[in-house]
């Protein structure tokens, strides 16, 4: 039909596309024919079907070993803060030598957001009043804990009467025990200190929670990302995975020095308890799995062989 491509190596003809003298004298001089020229660019990228196969299998393997690895610390790691966050045994009592009679045996604790007195190790009898030693402790401990009212106070005949009814065991939030201490101030510097150091750490407790909550969150995005990048194609997972185990264990540690520099300073007999050194431990857990996943962010996922 005459019509000739831009080229002009190709004319167009009733039997179709047909080469010109111009296609036919560029073949003579040495040029390869379009079909072989494909042929010779795919066998530069050909991956050997046995030995290319078994190194990317491996490759993936490898890749998906660690990241489950990473999964399962990240998961510890979060369990043993949100273990620790709620333990009210952050500042315990270790020493109770210099303690009035009721209490010494008693057990009492301080977490982040509540405190707890545990008088089922109390015995023995108060000289000057008579009363049992446990029945003492169980009351100041509702005291603190507002587990009376002002009706019932006046009204009492005797200690056991209020406490008979309370478990040996009492838990409260912190807000209420300084609500509690704050009333029954008589004006002191004693019991203004008193109260300043509750405040101290009701304030702490509170900012730490918070921050831990919000590095707790950042774990569960971490995890829901590891593992949407480990069985789909989801595309920037393992970016948000990454920057999310950093933002929780970052998170972590702030939390942890907010709390240790508002609280005020322990009295003597005073010291850490297991809430505190189990919430370290989850940092140190969080702070490796962080670690952990850079490194493996900077190995090849994939092995090529050409």
């Amino acid at each position: 039909m005459g019509d000739v491509s831009d080229d002009g190596y190709w004319v167009l003809t009733e039997s179709g596309w047909q080469a010109t003298e111009q296609q036919k004298q560029a073949l003579e001089q040495g040029a390869k024919p379009h079909d072989e020229a494909i042929s010779s660019s795919q066998s530069l990228v050909t991956i050997d079907s046995m030995s290319g196969s078994s190194h990317s299998q491996q490759a993936l393997k490898g890749n998906h070993v660690s990241s489950f690895t990473v999964l399962a610390m990240l998961c510890f790691g979060l369990l043993m803060q949100i273990i620790g966050m709620h333990l009210d045994s952050w500042s315990v009592n270790n020493d109770d030598s210099e303690q009035v009679s009721w209490f010494q045996g008693a057990e009492a604790g301080i977490g982040l957001t509540e405190f707890t007195f545990d008088c089922s190790e109390v015995k023995g009898i108060e000289s000057e009043s008579g009363e049992k030693n446990k029945d003492m402790c169980k009351f100041s401990a509702g005291l603190l804990a507002g587990e009376f009212s002002i009706a019932e106070l006046n009204t009492a005949e005797s200690i056991p009467d209020l406490t008979d009814d309370l478990p040996d065991q009492i838990s409260a939030p912190l807000s209420e025990m300084c609500d509690q201490i704050k009333i029954l101030s008589e004006g002191s510097p004693e019991d203004e200190n008193t109260l300043e150091n509750c405040q101290n750490y009701e304030s702490a407790g509170s900012t730490a929670i918070v921050l831990f909550w919000i590095s707790f969150l950042a774990g569960i995005v971490s995890v829901i990302a590891g593992c949407l990048g480990i069985f789909t194609e989801t595309p920037h997972t393992n970016e948000i995975h990454k920057y999310s185990i950093f933002t929780c264990s970052f998170l972590s540690i702030v939390a942890f020095l907010c709390w240790i520099v508002m609280i005020p300073t322990l009295d003597d007999g005073d010291g850490f308890g297991s809430g505190f050194y189990l919430t370290v431990f989850s940092i140190i857990i969080l702070v490796s799995t962080a670690v952990l996943s850079q490194v493996i962010s900077t190995k090849a996922t994939k092995t090529f062989v050409f």
